[in-house]
């Protein structure tokens, strides 16, 4: 059982014989069954999207975890069935979008009149996990920026996301988010 004790994480797995990877979610504060059925064609790969505190808990060790814990168990949650609903979305730029809400929606914060996703993802990234060309992802976001929807945070290490986003893709979100 993997642990996330503190921060936000991106959970891939890697094909071995494909060299292949896929993501399967993100996830923050929370304990994370993986079977160990993954381990004969796969490598679980995590990416730290911020600081974030791990611990690998063998089986005996996971009888000895607090029942009362803030977290909750699961497999690998709903987020296997969000990124099939954003990666089969009907264009390019609605992925995108509802991509940036998704993750804002559960990994950020609302401040006065915007909202703060506290990581970035690279344009690459990005366009892995939609199917689309990084050229594609980076024309599109810098739309976004030009018109005042996205912007980058003061020190470089989130995304401002405007309101008016939020509210166009609030019921895609809330729909999916836990």
């Amino acid at each position: 059982m993997l642990l996330i004790n503190k921060g936000i994480v991106r959970l891939a797995l890697h094909n071995k014989f494909t060299d292949e990877s896929s993501t399967v979610g993100f996830y923050a504060e929370n304990k994370l069954r993986i079977s160990a059925l993954f381990y004969e064609e796969f490598d679980v790969r995590i990416e730290a999207l911020t600081y974030s505190e791990l611990a690998l808990c063998l089986s005996d060790q996971e009888r000895e975890l607090d029942p009362n814990c803030n977290c909750h168990l699961n497999t690998f949650g709903n987020w296997p069935l969000i990124m099939n609903m954003i990666v089969t979305s009907k264009s390019t730029s609605l992925r995108i979008e509802r991509l940036i809400c998704t993750l804002t929606s559960r990994f950020g914060f609302r401040r006065k009149e915007e909202y703060f996703l506290p990581f970035l993802l690279s344009h690459e990234k990005i366009s892995n996990l939609l199917g689309c060309t990084r050229s594609t992802v980076t024309r599109y976001m810098l739309a976004l920026r030009e018109h005042g929807i996205l912007d980058l945070s003061a020190n470089g290490e989130g995304l401002i996301v405007s309101e008016e986003l939020m509210n166009r893709h609030s019921r895609f979100c809330g729909q999916l988010i836990d």
